[in-house]
């Protein structure tokens, strides 16, 4: 019913555009794609209307997802030294968090995608994004002083209107930021510091905290579960309280025993690429 609506809309808009001169369908079209989201999700919000499953419609689809998730756990160390980040190694995981933010980025999470903008499937229904902050789903995020900063930053240098070509130009798809990278991150690494913190006292008692905080390669595991969500992370940590009740104490050990926990949850295609970081 979302689709519909917005094709709708999209195809007003393109007999419009038809009736305007060269110079004003590039702003016409800017403008009203940003509006086009927020009027369906009104629209959707006071029919009741309820997409939730759109995305899986037959078992064939289903077995699909199931495969994709299998192939995506076992990519492991060919795909990671494919990536450019400087911490590619066990050896090299950082455990100061602005450090470990930009691994998370390089490793997993990548640069922007705006919905709006450039739509892939693969992305479901993810909103608009930037070093995986999910702007519709993370929106608790904004709230804080350094996610307010963060997607006004974007927001003031995500697009501009070029009166030398008469276009508008926007950020690509997997854009880093440039210039502003730097200080995104950083905005980044603040605000999920203090998420994953909560976390950690919400999750672990304090000798806990002190086996998992000890050990970079479960302190970094655990800051990107921060990304995954406090569900994952809650799930994740009652497998490693569950594994040190039963006399588990060595961190290698009880890395395997967070990667075994990834890899079983729904974020499984990311186990493979955290394993080859953690040496499992």
């Amino acid at each position: 019913m979302k689709k519909k609506l917005k094709e709708e809309i999209e195809r007003s808009l393109e007999l419009m555009e038809l009736q305007l001169n060269e110079d004003w369908k590039d702003r016409l079209s800017f403008l009203t794609k940003k509006t086009i989201s927020k009027i369906s999700d009104k629209v959707e919000d006071f029919l009741g209307i309820d997409d939730s499953e759109e995305e899986i419609k037959t078992d064939s689809d289903k077995e699909d997802i199931t495969d994709k998730e299998e192939k995506y756990s076992k990519i492991g160390d060919k795909e990671l030294k494919g990536r450019t980040s400087k911490f590619n190694t066990n050896s090299q995981i950082p455990s100061d968090f602005r450090d470990m933010t930009e691994l998370v980025v390089d490793v997993f999470e990548g640069g922007y995608y705006n919905p709006d903008w450039h739509y892939k499937d693969a992305m479901g229904k993810s909103g608009e994004t930037m070093f995986g902050i999910d702007r519709k789903h993370g929106s608790y995020l904004e709230k804080t002083s350094e996610g307010s900063e963060f997607w006004k930053v974007i927001d003031d240098n995500k697009a501009d209107f070029d009166d030398s070509s008469g276009k508008v130009v926007t950020w690509g798809h997997g854009y880093d930021g440039g210039e502003l990278k730097s200080r995104l991150l950083g905005l980044v690494a603040k605000m999920m510091q203090r998420a994953f913190e909560k976390n950690m006292d919400n999750n672990f008692d304090d000798e806990t905290k002190k086996i998992i905080l000890s050990d970079k390669g479960l302190k970094f595991n655990f800051y990107y579960a921060t990304w995954n969500g406090s569900g994952y992370f809650r799930d994740f940590a009652s497998k490693i309280k569950s594994a040190i009740k039963r006399g588990v104490t060595s961190p290698m050990e009880l890395r395997k025993v967070a990667i075994d926990a990834r890899r079983q949850s729904k974020v499984g295609r990311s186990s493979g690429k955290m394993a080859s970081l953690l040496g499992v």
